[in-house]
């Protein structure tokens, strides 16, 4: 009995020291992150606040510790960095921690250069042997520019080592917790900012850039590979005074590259695959944004002001015909001929009254269709309007406004980016769009253009309730009242958003699994597939196609239009099975099913908990090519998804405006 007891109390110590432990561990290496909070807190409280001593934040032994745990969960975090210090994921450790913290506190860290990784111009594949050999030609001759590297069709990538990822990542976070409170008060910018993305972007547009005529689609030409560092540090400098820390985000612009074994200095640009590149390229391109909505928006407001702009300016013929056919009065017309018939029925006066009557409704219906064929409202002395939106280095800028503005516009934008920034707006990417007239401005793989002509909306009391959330036209309609439902005119203000047809065929193109015979699109066989198994190359595809499908459904105004993108995915698949077995799709169809289901064998191999001997269990599994239905299935989750979350946000505003307004 007592060495059962002293065994509880043994374990019970145990269990204190360790909690005591925990506690210690978590006060100490926790306190930092702590200070991070604050720090986003004073941010997102004052726009004007500065902060300083940061270099002792990120030294810290917590930060760090949590800068490698977030290293440790990304794919990359075991591939090797420079020659110069070829450590990864697996170097872990305490001591790495303790040195990295020293260095940092003594000022005598330093990053190592980056390495150089060229990949194709899709960012999938490593070049081929014959582009590697042109690039270690030019490295020999000695500095590579950008336009030198795109000649090769190549994409350049770069590989920190791993420590310097610590370092970087601990570097990210306290510029996240200063920065993201400033780009929450713009909200223009959706590019590598945590919980934004494409859809939030696109989903934006839809609610805030209604009834406008042209896009400006923005792209700078080589964003990444040409920041200017000063500048950089300039702009970093107006919030952080901390020098230690600015000089340190210097020596990460300024390490230099290496490939092979050929280094070059970085003379512009943040290295793109550097954990902190595309925070600090936000933060250097915010400028940008912060010019639209103070500056540039005032331009707008004294345009509007100085030309005496209105939100409905009426079209002041379309108010004469309207007038003229009041006058008339016409309807008065009709009661006293319906009265006089009542009284004496068909006499002379009766006739002359019918006649002018139907003279009278010529002239009405000829100004009625003369008043329609014109706008309610004068398009030139309407309130000028306009939208922005940015994702790293592409931007939208949709507007009301007329052509010649927008032309001089996009030369204003030009010069202000390459005044105050340093950087080229690339003219053939950027252009001006007409998407009132059924153009399509492309942004993020969306075509955006408005919706075509005008739309009757039902006036009345009633409830609307869609039967299939993917048609737009089925749905059941139920009165609330006994009052009539009718149908008046109005502009079609929305803005239409779908997937963009040449960007995603040009790709599916580019990956061999689509082909233009005499300007026809085809499904094609995706033949380096081949010599996978038949189960891989159909689990490939449903990938794809759910891939699409995820990325789409959620913002689409057209879902139902997927279904060729479904198509041109379903017969490659088809095509390249067929192509291994070297057959016709028809003996496809006939062996797998309309629906392309596959059974196969897997080998499963276990030990006997006995003998110790392997057992080989052979089990059939089904795998099958997901259908039409099943894609529709999917977007009907992802939309119902989308809406409930929308509806949670005006909720949540509701019930913001009434306790503090």
């Amino acid at each position: 009995m007592n060495t059962v007891s002293g065994q509880k109390n043994k374990a019970s110590n145990i269990n204190t020291k360790r909690a005591k432990l925990e506690a210690k561990y978590k006060e100490q290496n926790f306190k930092r992150l702590k200070t991070i909070d604050k720090i986003a807190i004073k941010s997102a409280a004052d726009p004007n606040a500065q902060f300083d001593d940061l270099l002792r934040v990120i030294s810290d032994d917590g930060v760090l510790y949590q800068a490698m745990g977030n290293i440790n969960k990304k794919k990359g975090s075991l591939t090797q960095g420079p020659a110069t210090d070829p450590t990864t994921a697996d170097a872990s450790s305490a001591k790495l921690i303790e040195k990295l913290s020293k260095d940092l506190r003594n000022k005598t860290f330093r990053f190592n250069p980056i390495r150089r990784v060229y990949m194709d111009k899709s960012g999938k594949s490593p070049v081929t042997e014959e582009q590697k050999a042109q690039l270690l030609k030019l490295h020999k001759q000695g500095k590579v520019t950008m336009a030198q590297i795109k000649e090769l069709k190549a994409r350049p990538l770069g590989i920190s080592s791993f420590p310097d990822k610590i370092v970087q990542e601990a570097m990210r976070m306290v510029l996240t917790a200063i920065y993201e409170p400033e780009f929450s008060r713009t909200n223009t910018n959706f590019g590598f900012r945590p919980g934004k993305g494409c859809q939030d972007a696109i989903h934006q547009i839809q609610q805030k850039a209604k009834a406008m005529d042209y896009a400006i689609e923005g792209d700078i030409k080589g964003a990444f590979d040409n920041v200017n560092h000063k500048k950089m540090i300039e702009i970093l400098g107006r919030k952080i005074k901390d020098q230690c820390f600015l000089r340190l985000v210097m020596g990460g612009l300024k390490c230099g590259v290496m490939f092979l074994n050929y280094r070059q200095d970085s003379d512009l640009g943040t290295t793109q695959g550097s954990v902190v590149s595309p925070l600090l390229y936000n933060i250097y391109f915010h400028e940008f944004d912060k010019y639209i909505t103070t500056e540039f928006t005032q331009l707008v407001h004294n345009i509007n002001e100085t030309e005496n702009r209105k939100d409905r300016p009426i079209n002041k013929l379309y108010r004469f015909y309207g007038g003229k056919r009041a006058r008339l009065k016409l309807p008065a017309m009709i009661e006293n001929y319906k009265k006089l018939y009542k009284e004496q029925g068909t006499t002379d006066d009766t006739i002359l009254l019918s006649q002018e009557i139907k003279k009278t409704r010529k002239i009405a219906n000829e100004l009625e269709k003369k008043q329609k064929s014109l706008k309610s409202r004068t398009k030139s002395r309407q309130t000028i309007r306009f939208w922005y939106t940015r994702y790293a280095d592409d931007w939208l800028l949709l507007s009301n406004a007329d052509y010649p503005r927008m032309v001089e516009w996009k030369s204003l934008f030009t010069k202000w980016i390459s005044e105050k920034l340093q950087l080229a707006v690339s003219e053939e990417k950027t252009k001006i769009t007409e998407i009132r007239k059924g153009d399509r401005a492309k942004f993020l793989g969306f075509s955006i253009t408005r919706a075509k002509g005008t739309k009757l909306i039902n006036m009345g009391l009633y409830k609307k309730t869609r039967t299939d959330i993917l048609s737009r036209i089925k749905y059941t309609r139920q009165k609330l009242t006994d009052e009539k439902i009718y149908k008046i005119r109005s502009v079609n203000t929305s803005v239409v958003v779908t997937w963009d047809r040449e960007r995603v065929i040009n790709r599916l193109i580019q990956n061999n699994m689509a082909k233009k015979y005499n300007n026809k699109l085809r499904s094609t066989s995706k033949i380096s597939w081949t010599n996978l198994g038949e189960q891989e190359i159909v689990q490939r595809y449903n990938y794809i196609i759910r891939g699409y499908m995820n990325y789409y459904a959620p913002v689409t105004d057209r879902p139902l239009d997927l279904g060729l993108l479904y198509y041109i995915l379903k017969y490659s698949c088809v095509h390249t099975l067929a192509h291994k077995r070297k057959t016709t799709l028809t003996k496809i169809f006939t062996k797998f099913g309309r629906d392309v289901k596959i059974k196969y064998k897997t080998k499963i191999q276990t030990k006997d908990k006995v003998t110790g001997n392997e057992i080989t269990n052979i089990t059939e599994k089904e795998v099958q090519l997901l259908t039409w239905k099943d894609c529709k299935k999917i977007m009907t989750e992802i939309l119902f998804a989308t809406r409930k979350k929308t509806k949670r946000k005006k909720t949540r505003l509701n019930i913001h405006h009434e306790y503090h307004y």
